[in-house]
């Protein structure tokens, strides 16, 4: 299956109106090789409140990680553009029958504490930021502490909340997997780096983070291919890495309780530096805990949050947005629960048509669970909403474009469009998504931006044919279909 960007190019003669957009979508998809594939589009002028295409738009889809886009929206509006985590290391005086002070750490459920990424950003490293923790505590002149506190209790931390229930269980290990937690910390997944030795004989490994909260087996040898993996269980940090490994490679593989492992990484290296910490435990449930003093904090902005999470689809990240959202609404842990409910009372706040907002079902935050559902009109319209909304340049901003990094970076190659794209992506297994904005530029001094709003949903390829469709196909199609509109919208334009 193709489309041609060339043959794009020449189907426009002349200057259709905007009402054509649809009629032109239509017939390409009717053309397609789509083998009972079902597609939903919807396509609205935003600047001029007018509905360019309704293609099945009220047709009930997964939408994989379009779902980013729904609880990004109600981040910012929950939370507000301003808002930012704080992690926290506190110092607490001795409790009554107890000679030595305790470390607290206080979790604020941001998904960025120790993502290298985002730290690179700022120009600092994961070591960095252990660092700064280390040097706090040994400004305090003490050297003997009772125990680590990790207070990570602004989520709720039973197993149906680290993972969602409906992920697939033969991919926890994975890392768009990852635990969430109140404390989260490098993505909360190790990251296995794999070297080749002598032909036959055991490969070098490297794991980070590392230390006594890890066991490994390996049963990986250098071979004469690339094939290994590794295997760990759901609630334990034993990896086992088996295969053969021709060149060095790096893997990740999701942690189990990512709270726990930071506090013993802060635990061994104060030990370093000749601070003793006696335990790393967590508060009992109930537990109330005096103020602390200060130490240091750890704070990440919401628009970096967002930037990871539209633009490079992270789950962990869309995940601690969606219960950091619950827990702002209810004062209670965030949950799955909670959160979904927050997104849904967001929902029908932007929405006009309480029917809409009420046909979209929200299991997660960040579409890994196929029990989400919505329309391509929902998605559309919320589009259109968030434009009208105070943090629209926030949203739009975290959105990804070609050629600017993260999973939007590769697509529309040798796309010669007039709007400028500002999307979101999505695959799980059979399903395929792209939404976002066509923005134009002012055709006149003083003018504003045309914007269009749009949304592809694809559903059910990959079928057991012959040559089964896949998401590169999607892809193509979902280009092909934005390029249609751009074509349109573009003739059309004074």
């Amino acid at each position: 299956m193709c489309w041609a960007w060339a043959v794009l190019a020449a189907v426009v003669s002349a200057c259709p109106a905007p009402a054509e957009v649809e009629s032109r979508l239509r017939s390409h998809l009717g053309t397609a090789d789509l083998r009972g594939t079902d597609v939903s589009v919807y396509v609205y002028d935003v600047t001029r409140g007018e509905e360019l295409a309704d293609i099945d738009a009220d047709r009930l889809m997964i939408p994989a990680s379009n779902m980013k886009l729904i609880t990004t929206a109600a981040a910012l509006s929950i939370l507000g553009d301003d808002f930012r985590f704080s992690t926290r290391l506190e110092l607490l005086e001795p409790r009554e029958g107890e000679d030595r002070p305790t470390l607290v750490i206080v979790g604020d459920g941001d998904p960025a504490f120790g993502d290298p990424a985002t730290l690179d950003t700022a120009g600092y490293t994961v070591d960095d930021l252990i660092g700064w923790w280390v040097q706090a505590v040994e400004d305090t002149g003490r050297t003997d502490f009772e125990r680590i506190l990790v207070d990570d209790r602004i989520f709720a931390n039973g197993p149906d909340e680290r993972v969602h229930p409906t992920w697939p269980r033969n991919q926890l290990h994975k890392r768009y997997c990852a635990q969430v937690m109140g404390l989260n910390f490098y993505n909360n997944v190790f990251q296995v780096t794999a070297r080749p030795t002598r032909l036959g004989e055991d490969v070098e490994l490297a794991v980070y983070p590392y230390g006594p909260f890890v066991r490994t087996e390996l049963r990986v040898q250098t071979g004469r291919i690339d094939q290994w993996d590794i295997i760990t269980s759901a609630d334990s940090n034993h990896l086992v890495f088996r295969g053969q490994l021709r060149n060095r490679q790096t893997q990740y593989v999701a942690m189990h309780d990512p709270a726990d492992i930071f506090g013993r990484l802060l635990q061994r290296e104060l030990g370093r530096r000749g601070i003793h910490v006696g335990e790393v435990v967590r508060p009992e449930t109930g537990e109330l805990l005096p103020p602390g003093r200060l130490l240091h904090r750890v704070n990440t902005t919401l628009q970096a949050v967002l930037t990871r999470t539209n633009r490079d689809s992270m789950n962990l990240y869309a995940e601690a947005l969606l219960k950091r959202s619950g827990y702002e609404l209810t004062g209670s842990p965030g949950t799955y629960e909670n959160g979904s409910a927050a997104v849904r009372r967001f929902l029908a706040g932007i929405l006009e048509d309480p029917a809409l907002a009420a046909s979209v079902r929200v299991a997660d935050g960040s579409g890994m669970s196929r029990d989400n559902r919505v329309t391509a009109r929902a998605l559309g319209e919320l589009l259109a909403a968030m434009h009208a909304h105070d943090a629209y340049p926030a949203y739009l901003a975290s959105l990804g474009r070609p050629g600017d990094g993260g999973t939007l970076d590769r697509r529309f190659q040798g796309a010669d469009l007039a709007g400028e794209v500002y999307a979101k992506s999505g695959y799980i297994n059979s399903v395929s998504s792209l939404s976002g904005y066509l923005v134009y530029p002012p055709t006149r001094a003083g003018g504003r931006p045309r914007t269009i709003a749009f949304s592809i949903l694809c559903n059910g390829f990959g079928n057991g044919n012959a040559r089964e469709l896949d998401n590169g196909d999607m892809k193509q199609l979902q280009e092909a279909l934005v390029a249609l509109i751009d074509v349109d919208v573009a003739a059309a334009q004074p």
